[in-house]
């Protein structure tokens, strides 16, 4: 009897034992997985033909080769394991929530890609017309709300992605004329604003913080919003796309369309590149990635731009690298085929491709 008892307490103990087993396997793999952090991962995107992007009055681009825009994927707030595999990926970079949305919440990061890509469309739009010798008009929609500092009194009013169309019941056009009428006002006093937010028209009442010794303000980052017109119509035919770095090569493709140049040469052309309203094309994220993207697609050229590293960006980062060098180090290290284009400028970047002929 004894003997049964103590056959029967060593199934107990080694049942019991086994699901105690079982249990802490399944801690150890789903605690990683149900665990969330506070980081994102950047890794390779896509290199998209802009071909199936732009049309102008309803027509696409037909001639043999292709410019190519290209992006990054952005994964995040990821569990342990994505963190701990995206670690071991060479095209993978882990950025934490802070350094990646300077504080701003979901929906202010999302508003503020959408602005980015919008205007990136704009300035695309007017810079090819103006260089193709075509009619285009910059129409000018209010005062986009960039940021808002932490003191603001309309840090829980105003967001971002908001046009401002209105101050006191004056209309606002600018953010100059914006700044303008807020130089007559002092700390403290309160001013309604109204703003347009998505389609629809909101009014906030608030008060003026202190901006400098001598000057109220809001408390946020304004800029001018803006929307061009032309007598042909033009498409852009993007789903879940944000960001300016697209510019350049939306205006290359543009360009192409209006004056049947043949930039190009029959050959696929990616890049990428922010695209300014004189014409300068500014650096741009995850270049790195941008171009493993482009190769992959079987692009010939790639397009970088060769940001003036001057002594103001050294002396806050001494450890900087312009776009161009660091795509340079990228095709070395990962041994690329796909050759690279540096440009300044959509002048340079027009030179570069017809002198590959």
């Amino acid at each position: 009897m004894d003997n049964d008892q103590e056959i029967s307490n060593k199934k107990i103990f080694r049942r019991n034992f086994s699901i105690a087993a079982l249990f802490l396997i399944l801690v150890v793999l789903l605690v990683p997985i149900q665990f969330p952090t506070q980081y994102y991962i950047e890794g390779l995107g896509d290199a998209q033909s802009l071909k199936s992007v732009i049309t102008i009055d309803g027509k696409q681009d037909q001639r043999k080769g292709a410019f190519y825009f290209t992006d990054v994927s952005l994964k995040g707030p990821v569990n342990l394991m994505m963190l701990g595999l995206a670690s071991l990926n060479p095209h993978s970079t882990i950025i934490d929530k802070k350094t990646l949305m300077s504080g701003q919440t979901n929906d202010e990061y999302n508003n503020l890609q959408e602005y980015y890509m919008e205007n990136a469309q704009n300035t695309a739009i007017s810079t090819a017309f103006n260089k193709a010798g075509e009619k285009v008009e910059t129409k000018y929609l209010g005062v986009y709300v960039m940021s808002i500092d932490a003191d603001s009194q309309f840090k829980k009013k105003l967001q971002v992605g908001d046009t401002i169309t209105q101050v006191d019941g004056q209309q606002i056009h600018t953010s100059a004329q914006f700044r303008k009428l807020l130089a007559a006002k002092k700390r403290g006093q309160q001013v309604t604003i109204q703003v347009k937010r998505k389609g629809k028209t909101v009014k906030v009442t608030g008060g003026l913080v202190k901006i400098t010794k001598k000057r109220a303000g809001v408390g946020i980052i304004p800029i001018d919003h803006t929307k061009v017109k032309t007598d042909k119509k033009v498409n852009f035919d993007l789903e879940n796309v944000g960001g300016p770095s697209a510019g350049l090569m939306f205006t290359l493709e543009l360009y192409e369309l209006l004056t049947r140049k043949d930039l190009r040469h029959g050959q696929k052309i990616a890049g990428t590149g922010t695209i300014e309203n004189d014409g300068s094309v500014g650096p741009i994220g995850g270049i790195d990635k941008k171009i493993v993207s482009a190769d992959k697609s079987g692009a010939k050229y790639f397009i970088a731009p060769d940001d003036p590293v001057t002594k103001e960006i050294k002396k806050e980062n001494p450890d900087y690298v312009n776009n161009y060098h660091l795509a340079l180090e990228a095709k070395k290290k990962f041994k690329l085929k796909i050759k690279i284009i540096p440009v300044k400028t959509f002048d340079g970047a027009v030179k570069a491709l017809n002198n590959l002929k």
